[in-house]
């Protein structure tokens, strides 16, 4: 294994000769949730929808594809890094993830049409994510085997808050240079930072004691053993839980890909469309991290039937906010949903570990990340649709509570591994 220069800082003498890691380990925590942070950045997606509707007469649907597709290649990059960890180390798919995404920011900025755009942002820029991703997130679990539940939700609560951190920056950035310059900005910074990244992010070495899990409550942790991808595709839990997922991103995105203009459809000013966008983004990040804390201490069931109930109470939040008009529920809502989404998108890098395993950990999780992809075109593309049809975001409060619904529903039917 090579020393990236923390190996001496993360270890100590142990048990039967074994070396006991240290509190050390947390640099690879914060470098991480650094990582995440910038990979959150697609969720600002919203942001860059007017500039680019206004200077080609793109409909809504058509940029809210654009989401969609790099949702989908993010679920191709989780497969890629999948099938990428049983050749080799994380350090790889950390530099092909890094040239991915500065690629695709970078040809994004020379885009004079949807295709190029699609191809460019959503294909490379969407499958770098999802590369890193992956990479990221599976690496760093091993590195916290007792708190798998915290350290999946400090993670990913950089990746959930990213548009509220970055988000502002993108909006400044367009004012200044133009949607093509705040591209190229951010293709260059991509790059840089992962290449740099690269070096760091290796996973433990062999010989390391690690200190024993806590957890409150008298019932053990559940798990289904160390589970092959094409055994575990077969088990009903997790085909319970993948529609789950699906539900839960579906809604999610909704809200997500539509942010800035569902608030502005309801007069909020530009400014302050983009600032509740980042509510979601900041509620998001909370969720994950809360979502994992929680699942450590109380497990999986409390934090899925949160959820979708979660999601039921969003969707009557967003109907309240549109019959009265009030910016107070419509940021109510955003806040809610941000948190529900969190809260799943934790659970997935959590129940993945706890019901299948560690040993095939990448590959399971890329295959649940198909789920993102169905959802990605369930929630936001559809909402486009139903936009453009209407002429209005009114049929949004329902498509919520269906999915609320449903989600809930597994949630209470789900009961092992």
């Amino acid at each position: 294994m090579p020393d990236n220069g923390w190996m001496k800082k993360t270890d100590a003498p142990g048990p039967r000769g074994r070396r006991m890691v240290t509190g050390a380990r947390w640099l690879y925590a914060a470098l991480g949730l650094l990582l995440f942070l910038f990979q959150g950045l697609v969720y600002a997606w919203s942001v860059f929808m007017p500039p680019l509707e206004a200077d080609f007469g793109w409909s809504r649907s058509d940029t809210a594809m654009a989401f969609s597709i790099c949702m989908t290649f993010f679920c191709v990059g989780n497969l890629a890094a999948g099938l990428l960890s049983r050749r080799c180390s994380a350090r790889p798919g950390i530099v092909i993830s890094a040239l991915s995404m500065g690629a695709g920011f970078f040809l994004a900025s020379r885009c004079d049409g949807l295709m190029g755009l699609y191809l460019s942002y959503g294909g490379l820029v969407g499958f770098g994510v999802g590369l890193g991703y992956n990479t990221l997130l599976s690496t760093m679990l091993k590195w916290f085997p007792d708190k798998p539940g915290l350290v999946s939700g400090v993670m990913l609560m950089g990746f959930g808050a990213g548009a509220l951190a970055l988000g502002p920056f993108c909006s400044w950035l367009v004012i200044q240079s133009g949607w093509r310059g705040a591209f190229e900005v951010l293709a260059a910074l991509y790059a840089v930072l992962y290449l740099v990244a690269s070096v760091k992010v290796v996973p433990p070495p062999s010989g390391l004691a690690f200190p024993a899990p806590r957890r409150k409550g008298r019932k053990p942790p559940e798990s289904g053993g160390e589970v092959r991808p094409r055994d575990m595709v077969r088990r009903l839990s997790f085909r319970l839980y993948f529609a789950w997922a699906i539900c839960m991103g579906s809604a999610g995105y909704i809200l997500i890909g539509h942010a800035v203009p569902l608030a502005a459809s309801q007069g909020v000013p530009q400014a302050q469309a983009a600032l509740l966008a980042g509510v979601i983004s900041f509620f998001n990040g909370l969720g994950r991290l809360g979502g994992g804390a929680a699942f450590d201490l109380f497990g999986r069931k409390a934090v899925m039937r949160a959820a979708g109930g979660g999601c039921l109470l969003c969707a009557l939040l967003l109907f309240l906010a549109f019959q009265t008009g009030s910016r107070a529920l419509l940021a109510l809502a955003f806040g809610l949903t941000g948190l529900c989404l969190g809260g799943a998108i934790l659970c997935h890098a959590v129940v993945m570990k706890t019901f299948y395993g560690l040993e095939n950990y990448s590959m399971n999780y890329g295959i649940l990340g198909l789920a993102t992809m169905i959802a990605s075109f369930t929630g936001p593309y559809i909402t486009g649709l139903l936009h453009d049809s209407m002429g209005t975001y009114a049929a949004t409060p329902f498509c919520m509570l269906i999915l609320g619904a449903a989600a809930l529903l597994i949630a209470l039917t789900l009961r092992k591994p």
